[in-house]
């Protein structure tokens, strides 16, 4: 952590941790294997493994485990492992076991208090949430642009056409023109607001619409009541967050399972 106040830092670290333990996903179905909490998709996106805590001589077989509950759904998913979760080498033995480890993302944090000059400097930038057809368009138009595999896209549109309270998606525009996107998840019974696939048209970075889409989700989260907003951000765009006022508070690796046979 970056910072003098780490008691203050643990406690959000630590308030973090717990919501990865215990609140479910938007989408997903949440169970527990031994010291794992598995994410189940409800509608044909990948699982997710978003804690799990395990000793040295337990992680071996926890592994096995995990795969094979995810294997007997045929469904490929990624393992979220922060880089203080235990044992410290699970990477390295997730790497072993045949996952795909996937660039290292920093996990930034935002109380939402602290996000009031940010909301205010960006309220010229037109931002419109996701709320119909013409929107889901606009937002997949952009988010293909920028990421031209279509697969990862289906869920997102499922939610939305089924309006899921969890989800909200966000599109930014130049005129009439849709030229930046994004999507928050606000889990039931949570404080954290996940912020999610910030995309630019290329012709349009570095004029300020990903940072209007993060003031725009930390509006949304002051009103719904959310404490803090946490991505898990790429070299790109963490200098963005660090000047709206975001903080390291650990590095995070998506380590991917793919569906044997696939």
């Amino acid at each position: 952590m970056e910072r003098d106040d780490s008691a203050a830092a643990a406690a959000i670290l630590a308030a973090y941790d717990r919501e990865r333990r215990e609140v479910d996903v938007p989408g997903f179905r949440r169970e527990q294997s031994g010291s794992a909490v598995l994410h189940f998709p409800l509608s044909g996106s990948e699982g997710l493994v978003s804690y799990s805590h395990h000793g040295d001589d337990e992680i071996e077989g926890a592994i096995r485990r995990v795969i094979g509950e995810f294997e007997r759904v045929r469904c490929a998913f990624e393992w979220k492992v922060h880089d203080h979760d235990s044992p410290p080498d699970l990477r390295g033995r997730l790497e072993a076991a045949g996952f795909r480890i996937e660039e290292a993302e920093a996990l930034m944090i935002l109380p939402v208090a602290e996000a009031g000059a940010l909301c205010e400097d960006w309220r010229h930038v037109r931002v419109d949430r996701v709320r119909d057809e013409a929107g889901i368009a606009d937002f997949v138009a952009v988010a293909l642009e920028v990421w031209p595999k279509r697969s990862w896209l289906d869920w997102i549109e499922r939610e939305l056409r089924d309006h899921h309270e969890g989800l909200t998606a966000y599109v930014a525009y130049e005129g009439a023109l849709p030229v930046a996107c994004a999507r928050a998840t606000f889990p039931a019974g949570g404080r954290f607001v996940g912020l999610w696939g910030g995309a630019t048209r290329r012709a349009h970075r570095g004029r300020g619409f990903y940072r209007a889409l993060v003031a725009a989700r930390a509006r949304d989260a002051a009103e719904r009541g959310f404490d803090h907003l946490c991505v898990d951000a790429l070299p790109t765009s963490r200098p963005i967050l660090e000047r709206a006022g975001f903080r390291r508070f650990s590095t995070t690796y998506p380590c991917r399972w793919t569906r044997q046979g696939t």
